[in-house]
């Protein structure tokens, strides 16, 4: 996760770059469309091509279909907004998460969580104040932030079920694939422009599709078929960070006091929900009724995901 964390938090940074060149729609189209045909050149060569069951397949294109929505709108949303704001708007689905949980997963969510989404909220409204007046312009790019988190959600609680009965290199091929499929033809209806006007912009989107995105996401899904999807989320929350210091040396973009004190209302949010989930796996770990540990036991979630 730590190796994903580093490599997802450079995207806001290519993305920003590559729109120098490019429209946004294209340079999500672009890092799902390379990603893709590296992934599945591999696998035809090594003679693994995935056949999972239709039921699987159902829930792999499901989860592509919300990927490609996640970038569809997240990438929008740096063309209008600071990298700050969009990375850290966009990285509130663990907080989505939580209040999905009792529909999705059949859980109810434990007290701190709840107050955990409502201090989260706080540093949403503060974020989205940044500009000075909420009403501005940015308002649109925070907007779509937020909506490409939504998709975001989606698409981790739909990995966490499928995860566990697919090998990481199928299910990664599937779903990314997929997820171009739907974003590829999306692009080249948008009548924006879908290739770079230089060199350089070629550069950029490779190194999209093959730090944040293959190592990056592919890091967190691998993840998913050893870990809940709540901690793999709240150690994506480290994203925004990362970005925002990558954003300051290279882009000379200096966020505004409220995207600071946002984040730290955000973040004391997300250490909250996280030391409160560490405090349950310790509960479970005890000794069960007939001395096997509780967390070998069939769990709750695990029985109801999907």
């Amino acid at each position: 996760m730590a190796t994903g964390l580093c490599a997802v938090s450079t995207a806001a940074l290519f993305i920003r770059l590559s729109l120098d060149h490019i429209d946004p729609l294209p340079v999500a189209a672009w890092r799902l469309a390379v990603s893709s045909l590296v992934l599945w050149a591999y696998v035809v060569a090594r003679g693994q091509v995935p056949r999972p069951p239709r039921q699987v397949l159902g829930l792999c294109a499901l989860a592509g279909v919300a990927l490609a929505v996640h970038f569809m709108t997240w990438v929008s949303s740096l063309d209008l907004t600071t990298v700050a704001a969009s990375t850290t708007l966009v990285a509130t689905y663990p907080l989505m998460v939580a209040v999905a949980s009792p529909l999705i997963l059949r859980e109810t969510p434990r007290r701190l969580v709840l107050v955990a989404v409502i201090v989260g909220m706080v540093g949403i409204v503060l974020i989205a104040l940044d500009s000075g007046n909420p009403l501005s312009g940015d308002i649109a790019g925070n907007a779509l932030a937020l909506a490409g988190a939504a998709a975001a959600a989606v698409y981790f609680l739909f990995g966490r079920s499928v995860r566990p009965r697919l090998p990481l290199l199928a299910f990664i091929s599937i779903v990314y694939g997929i997820a171009a499929l739907v974003l590829v033809p999306v692009a080249l209806a948008s009548g924006t422009r879908v290739l770079p006007d230089e060199a350089e912009g070629y550069l950029w989107l490779i190194l999209l599709a093959l730090v944040p995105q293959l190592v990056g996401h592919s890091s967190f899904n691998y993840a998913l078929g050893h870990l809940p999807a709540s901690f793999v989320t709240l150690v994506i929350l480290g994203e925004p960070v990362l970005s925002t210091l990558l954003a300051v040396v290279f882009l000379d973009e200096i966020p505004g006091p409220w995207v600071y004190a946002g984040m730290a209302v955000l973040f004391a949010a997300i250490l909250v929900a996280s030391l409160d989930e560490q405090r349950r796996l310790r509960s479970t770990a005890l000794p069960g009724p007939e001395g096997a540990p509780l967390a070998s036991l069939p769990s709750t979630q695990a029985g109801s995901m999907l």
